[in-house]
C-alpha cells in the first residue's frame, strides 16, 4: 500500500513539473529569441539614426563627390561611433561601392547594391536581413537605409549590422541560467515533495497496516491519531469502528452462543437449508432423529441424504415455492415408521428453517388410549346395564317393604344411569375419532331436518323447564357432513342451552353462511361462563358446575364431542367471547 501510493503520486508529480519546467524554458528561449533579436533590430536603428543625424551634415555638405574625397574622415567619424559595441557601420555610394566600414578593409569590399537590404531600403526606404557576411564569415544582422538629397536624389546608402553570435551568446547565456535555475527548482521540488507524500504515505501505511488486523479479527490496536487533520481525522474514525465492531461482533457471538445452546437443548428437530435443499445448520435432536453425522458431513449434505424421505424433500420445495410459512404432517418409513409434524418458514437470506415435531410417541400414546378407552368401554357396558336392571329390580321388590332402603336403591340406579351415560359419550367420542382418522362418509344434509328433529325430542324438556327455542337465519340449508355425527353435535349444543339457560328464558339457533362456509350459533339467556372457565371448556370430564352437572345427568363429554365431530368435518366451535350473559356456541363446518 505504502509504496504504491508513492507511486501513484511521486513519480507523476515530478514528471509533470519535470515537463512544466521544459515547457517554460522552449517558450522562454522563443520569446528571449525575439526579444534580442526585436532588441538587435532596435539598436540597429537607433544607431543608424544616431550615424545619420552625425554624419548628415557632413555628407549633405559635401555631396556625392565630397564623399569619395573625405572617405577617410567619414570612416575615423564611423569609428568613433560604434567604438566599443560590436555594432558595424558601412557607408555604401548609389552604385554599391562601399566608401566606408568599421568592420572590413572597404577597398577589398565587392559591391553591395545587390544585397538583399540595399534593395529592400531602395524599395522602401528601409531593409533587414540576416545571413552570413561575405567580408567577416560571420552570420550577421543588417539594417539599411536610403540617404536622399533635398531633391529627393539618393546619394547613398548607411548601413548598420550586428554578428547574430552577440545575441546567440546573450540568449544562450540567459537560457542557461534559466535551466539552471529550472534545475534547482526541480531538485528542491523534488526533496519538497518527497518529504511531503513520505508524510501523507507513511500516516496510510500505518492505517492500513492496522486495518489489516482489524480485517483478521485483532481490534486490541489503535492507529495513531497523527498527520494531517484529514488522515489523523481517519484514524479517529476508524478506532472508533474497531471499537464499535469489536463490540458488535462480542455480542454477536454471545447471541449465537445463545442461539446454539436453545437450538441445541431444543425437543423439537431443526435444521437450516440452503434454496436447494442443502442442510447449513442442525441441532442434536435432529441428528439423533435421523441417525445424522453433521460433524462428518461439514454442515454441506443434502436434505435427502440426511432423511431419505423424498416426502419431506417435497414438502420443503413446495414451501419455497410458496414463499411462505407451510405446516404438513408426515409419516416416515424406514426401520421404524414416524410420525412427524413440519413446518417451515423462509429467512431474509433465502435460505429456510426447518423445525421437526416427532409425534410417534404421541400418537402410540394416543392410540393407546383411545383403544382403552373404547374397550373399557365397551366392555363396562354390559355389566353396568346388568347391575343397572338388578337394583331396578331389587328396588322395585324393596320399596314397599323399606322406604329407607328403596332411597339407597334410587340412589344407586341414578349412578348407575350417569355412569352408563359416561360410558356411551366415552364410545362415541373413540369413534368418532376413529372415523376422523379414517375418514368420514359424508352426504348432503337437510339443517332444517335436523334442527326440527331436535326441536320435537327436547321439547318436554323445554316445556318443563319453561323455555322458548327460536330458529332464525337462513332455511333450506343443507351441507355435506356424516348426518348422525351432525345432528349429536347440533342436540349437545341445543341440550346444554336448555340445562343451563335461564328458566323462562329463549333458546335461540340461527343458521348463517359467508362464502363456503355455514355458521350455525346456539345461544341461551343463563348466567353465562366465567372467564376462567372459558379456556378449558371443550376439555373432556371439565364440568363448570359440577353440582348442576350431576344434577342435570351431565357427563363432561358433551362439548369435546362436539369439538372432535368439528374437527373430523374441517370445522371449529368456538364460544362467543362477547357473550357475557348467557353462552352462545357457534359451529363452523365446510358446505360442501
Amino acid at each position: 500500500m505504502r509504496n504504491k501510493l508513492f507511486f501513484w503520486i511521486y513519480p507523476p508529480f515530478i514528471l509533470a513539473f519535470v515537463v512544466s519546467v521544459f515547457l517554460m524554458t522552449f517558450f522562454s528561449a522563443r520569446s528571449i529569441t525575439s526579444f534580442f533579436g526585436d532588441l538587435s533590430s532596435f539598436q540597429l536603428r537607433q544607431t543608424v539614426m544616431v550615424t545619420a543625424n552625425s554624419l548628415e551634415p557632413l555628407l549633405r555638405s559635401e555631396g556625392a563627390e565630397g564623399i569619395v574625397r573625405n572617405r577617410k574622415k567619414i570612416q575615423e567619424r564611423c569609428n568613433s561611433l560604434v567604438r566599443g559595441s560590436r555594432i558595424r557601420i558601412t557607408l555604401i555610394d548609389p552604385d554599391g561601392v562601399v566608401l566606408a566600414d568599421t568592420g572590413a578593409d572597404p577597398e577589398k569590399m565587392d559591391l553591395h547594391n545587390t544585397r538583399a537590404e540595399i534593395q529592400d531600403a531602395l524599395s522602401y526606404g528601409t531593409g533587414f536581413a540576416t545571413r552570413k557576411s561575405a567580408s567577416t564569415g560571420i552570420t550577421t544582422m543588417y539594417e539599411a537605409h536610403v540617404l536622399r538629397d533635398d531633391n529627393g536624389a539618393v546619394y547613398g546608402f548607411l548601413r548598420t549590422a550586428i554578428p547574430f553570435g552577440v545575441i546567440d551568446a546573450h540568449r544562450t547565456a540567459l537560457i542557461l541560467r534559466i535551466l539552471s535555475f529550472g534545475a534547482v527548482v526541480v531538485v528542491l521540488v523534488s526533496f519538497f515533495s518527497l518529504f511531503l507524500t513520505r508524510r501523507l504515505t507513511v500516516p496510510i501505511a500505518k492505517i492500513h497496516a492496522i486495518a489489516g488486523s482489524f480485517s483478521d479479527g485483532w481490534f486490541s490496536e489503535r492507529i495513531p491519531e497523527e498527520g494531517p487533520e484529514e488522515i489523523a481525522s481517519l484514524a479517529s474514525v476508524m478506532n472508533r469502528m474497531a471499537v464499535q465492531l469489536d463490540e458488535r461482533i462480542k455480542t454477536m457471538k454471545r447471541e449465537r452462543e445463545k442461539v446454539q445452546a436453545i437450538l441445541q437443548g431444543m425437543m423439537e428437530s431443526v435444521a437450516v437449508l440452503s434454496s436447494d435443499l442443502s442442510l447449513l445448520l442442525t441441532n442434536r435432536s435432529f441428528d439423533v432423529l435421523f441417525h445424522f453425522d453433521n460433524s462428518a458431513q461439514t454442515g454441506y449434505s443434502s436434505l435427502l441424504q440426511a432423511t431419505h424421505s423424498t416426502d419431506l424433500c417435497d414438502f420443503m420445495e413446495a414451501a419455497i415455492r410458496a414463499g411462505g410459512p407451510l405446516e404438513t404432517t408426515l409419516t416416515m418409513y424406514g426401520q421404524t415408521t414416524r410420525q412427524i409434524r413440519a413446518a417451515t418458514a423462509p429467512l431474509p437470506d433465502g435460505t429456510s428453517v426447518l423445525v421437526i415435531s416427532d409425534l410417534t410417541r404421541m400418537h402410540r400414546l394416543e392410540t393407546i388410549r383411545r383403544d382403552f378407552t373404547a374397550n373399557v368401554s365397551h366392555e363396562l357396558k354390559t355389566p353396568i346395564t346388568s347391575i343397572k336392571a338388578a337394583l331396578e329390580t331389587v328396588r322395585d321388590m324393596s320399596c314397599a317393604r323399606d322406604s329407607s332402603c328403596g332411597r339407597f336403591l334410587d340412589m344407586a340406579v341414578r349412578g348407575t344411569v350417569r355412569l352408563e351415560a359416561i360410558l356411551s359419550d366415552l364410545l362415541s367420542l373413540a369413534r368418532i375419532e376413529e372415523e376422523e382418522r379414517e375418514g368420514l362418509p359424508l352426504e348432503m344434509v337437510d339443517l332444517d331436518g335436523i334442527v326440527e328433529s331436535i326441536r320435537g325430542e327436547l321439547a318436554p324438556r323445554m316445556d318443563e323447564a319453561n323455555v322458548v327455542f327460536e330458529k332464525t337465519g337462513l332455511s333450506a340449508v343443507e351441507v355435506r357432513a356424516h348426518p348422525g355425527l351432525l345432528r349429536q353435535a347440533i342436540y349437545n349444543l341445543v341440550d346444554n342451552a336448555v340445562k343451563y339457560g335461564a328458566s323462562g328464558g329463549v333458546v335461540s339457533l340461527s343458521i348463517n353462511a359467508e362464502g363456503a362456509t355455514v355458521r350455525i350459533t346456539v345461544a341461551d339467556q343463563g348466567p353465562g361462563i366465567d372467564e376462567r372457565d372459558r379456556s378449558r371448556l371443550f376439555e373432556r370430564f371439565y364440568r363448570v358446575d359440577k353440582a348442576r352437572s350431576r344434577e342435570t345427568g351431565g357427563t363432561g363429554l358433551g362439548l369435546a364431542i362436539v369439538k372432535h365431530i368439528a374437527l373430523a368435518h374441517g370445522g371449529s366451535v368456538r364460544l362467543d367471547p362477547e357473550s357475557r350473559k348467557g353462552a352462545a356456541f357457534t359451529f363452523e363446518l365446510p358446505r360442501s
